[in-house]
C-alpha cells in the first residue's frame, strides 16, 4: 500500500511539470487472421486497455509508452475424419486457445499547429514489443463405426510466446479541456507474430486516450 501511495504522489508531482502527463487508454482493436492450424473460430475480444504517458520534447515532438492488453482466443473443430492406419476409425478433434496479451508501443508524435489551440492534429508512428500467456485446451475423440466404441483423449496446456515486434503508425486529434486531454486516435501495427494461434501479421486501433 505504502508503494501505491508513493507511486501516485511521484505521477502527480511530475504531472505539475508542463512536459509530462499520463492517463488511461481505452478502445477497439482488431488483427488479422491467425495462420495456426488453419482457418480458426475468432473468440478474441475486440478491445484494448491500459495506461499512457507522455513526455514533450518540445511544442510538436513527444515521446509517448502505452501498454495495452489484450484478451485474445480461438478455437479449432474438425469432425469425423479418417484415421490412418483404419477405415472403421474416425476421429473428431476440437480445440481452444485462450490469451492474455501485453503490447508496449513506443510512438515518436508529432503535434501539428500552435499548442495554445484546442484542436491539435498528431502523426505518431514508433515500434511495439508485445508477449503472449496462452493456455491451450485439446480434445481428440476417435470412434469405431463399427462397434459404436469411443476413446477420448484430452490435454491442457500453457505457454509464453517469444517476444513480438512490431511497426506502427498513426493519427488523431488532441482536444484540450482545462488540464485533460482528450485524444481519439486511429493505429495501424505490422507485426511479425510469433504466437501464430491468435495472432496475425495486421492490426488496428481505434482507441481513446485521456491525458491530465
Amino acid at each position: 500500500m505504502r508503494i501505491l501511495l508513493l507511486l501516485a504522489f511521484a505521477c502527480c508531482l511530475f504531472a505539475q511539470e508542463s512536459r509530462f502527463s499520463f492517463g488511461a487508454t481505452g478502445g477497439y482493436s482488431v488483427g488479422s487472421r491467425a495462420t495456426g492450424l488453419g482457418p480458426p473460430n475468432r473468440e478474441s475480444r475486440p478491445y484494448a486497455v491500459g495506461p499512457i504517458f507522455q513526455y514533450r520534447f518540445t511544442d510538436h515532438v513527444s515521446l509517448v509508452v502505452n501498454p495495452l492488453y489484450r484478451r485474445l482466443g480461438s478455437s479449432y473443430l474438425l469432425q469425423r475424419f479418417p484415421t490412418l492406419g483404419s477405415e472403421s476409425v474416425v476421429s473428431d478433434f476440437s480445440s481452444r486457445t485462450r490469451t492474455h496479451n501485453l503490447s508496449v508501443p513506443i510512438l515518436l508524435k508529432y503535434s501539428f499547429g500552435s499548442p495554445q489551440r484546442k484542436w491539435r492534429p498528431f502523426a505518431t508512428t514508433g515500434y511495439e514489443f508485445g508477449q503472449s500467456w496462452n493456455r491451450f485446451e485439446s480434445k481428440s475423440v476417435l470412434t469405431n463405426t463399427v462397434t459404436g466404441t469411443q476413446q477420448v483423449f484430452a490435454g491442457t496446456n500453457t505457454d509464453r510466446s517469444k517476444l513480438n515486434t512490431g511497426v506502427v503508425f498513426g493519427g488523431g486529434i488532441d482536444y484540450k479541456w482545462n488540464r485533460f486531454h482528450f485524444m481519439p486516435e486511429f493505429r495501424y501495427t505490422f507485426q511479425n507474430p510469433t504466437n501464430t494461434i491468435v495472432e496475425g501479421r495486421h492490426k488496428a486501433d481505434l482507441l481513446l486516450s485521456i491525458r491530465f
